[in-house]
């Protein structure tokens, strides 16, 4: 009847499919938003050490959700994404990062900065 206001209106707690999208979502995003955020900054370094930059950046912010999910308590084996598996695709993302470094490029960047400075 038009007078039955809650006819329409269904149960406001979500559905445990819900929860665990809504979870998942939420460490997926806040995944995006560090690799961003980290290309962005490693953006403004010099070319020859971005790739390096980077790679420091993601295995920081790795660890950062790893002691997130530490003080969360968050289980290693829950049905929905975790820090853990933040710190995962943040680790793997580093690691990547890591293997387009040059290393004798970076060797002559920080030997040149330090002629430069000293």
């Amino acid at each position: 009847m038009w007078w039955d206001i809650d006819s329409g209106i269904k149960d406001s707690r979500p559905s445990d499919g819900e929860e665990r999208d809504f979870r998942n979502q939420r460490v997926l995003v806040g995944t995006a938003l560090v690799l961003t955020l980290s290309l962005l900054l490693a953006s403004t370094a010099p070319p020859l050490v971005a790739a390096a930059s980077l790679h420091g950046m993601l295995f920081y912010a790795a660890l950062a959700a790893m002691v997130m999910a530490v003080l969360r308590r968050e289980s290693f084996s829950a049905e929905h994404l975790t820090g853990w598996d933040q710190s995962l695709m943040l680790i793997l993302a580093s690691l990547a990062a890591g293997f387009l470094v040059d290393p004798q490029a970076v060797r002559t960047f920080t030997e040149g900065a330090r002629g430069a400075g000293g």
